[in-house]
């Protein structure tokens, strides 16, 4: 028996390593691909490659995807915020600010669900809550605003949208409890999956790339391998692996592992290999984030 609970526990933090090292690079993959390609081109081939992979499970009958069910209208509102807001936003955030930015900017989601759960269910909010919330947003204030690359005029556009993806984050988690009373995660990945391919595609389309884009991206390997990773790795095996992971135990713990994981990765790598800034104030703001996340997370319900 407790060979068997060593093992799920090996599994479960085997997997939570693998999604936070492939999310915490999917920060400085896009930020690399961002400056060959528009962020619009970037998440049409990734998500045309993840769809592609969720039609397939679905037509081996691997996946069930049951649309006549009530909670449709929150599983639309789902896709709608992630990944279409929450990616489009984050993309063109990234490439405005840097890979560590975003990374940690992206990790106050839960802050947000605090504050979105207090203004729109009217849940209280209690004084530990508030106190992370305020401790998150300030060692993100920190990472950015003591960074040398830091400009009001620069990368102000940069933040906006960064601000864009956390809302978009936190309204996904709203939506995603309601659908989650008729469908399950594998089923609401998929949808989002599928729902991103359609969205990102037509998007191209209207801004004029065409089927450009893809003949530009397959005919360089480095782009390639770096839509290949997002599209495979981030979007298909981490949204699974992630399900598994909520399956084998607390979500509010996966989710803190995950975020907390995916974060680190993502700063390091940014600063590390992306040559983003970095300095004391980084270690000491993303260590203040971490702080607040794992304290928000445990305020969650």
């Amino acid at each position: 028996m407790n060979t068997s609970k060593s093992h799920n526990k090996f599994i479960i933090y085997a997997m939570v390593l693998a999604i936070g090292t492939c999310w915490g690079f999917s920060f400085l993959a896009t930020s690399l691909l961002v400056k060959v390609i528009d962020p619009v081109q970037v998440l049409t081939v990734r998500w045309t490659i993840a769809g592609l992979i969720f039609l397939a499970m679905i037509a081996m009958g691997k996946i069930k995807l049951d649309l006549s069910k009530k909670g449709r209208g929150f599983l639309v509102l789902c896709a709608f915020c992630q990944p279409v807001a929450y990616m489009f936003c984050e993309n063109n955030g990234i490439k405005y600010t840097s890979a560590s930015v975003g990374s940690i900017m992206i990790a106050t989601i839960p802050c947000m669900v605090l504050i979105f759960n207090a203004l729109i269910y009217k849940q209280r909010t209690s004084r530990m809550g508030v106190v992370s919330i305020l401790l998150a947003f300030a060692g993100v204030a920190m990472c950015t605003m003591l960074s040398p690359a830091f400009s009001i005029h620069g990368e102000l556009k940069g933040y906006f949208l960064m601000i864009g993806a956390v809302v978009a984050g936190a309204f996904y988690t709203v939506f995603s409890a309601r659908a989650s009373s008729s469908y399950n995660s594998v089923e609401i990945t998929a949808f989002q999956a599928i729902f991103g391919l359609i969205v990102f595609n037509i998007m191209n389309l209207a801004m004029g790339f065409g089927f450009e884009t893809y003949s530009i991206v397959f005919s360089d390997w480095k782009l390639i391998a770096g839509v290949a990773f997002l599209g495979v790795f981030c979007s298909a095996f981490c949204f699974f692996a992630f399900n598994k992971t909520i399956s084998m135990m607390d979500p509010a713990l996966a989710n803190n592992m995950n975020a907390s994981t995916t974060t680190i990765v993502g700063a390091l790598a940014g600063i590390i290999i992306g040559g983003d800034p970095g300095g004391w104030y980084t270690a000491v703001g993303l260590v203040m984030t971490l702080a607040g996340v794992i304290l928000s997370s445990k305020q969650i319900d």
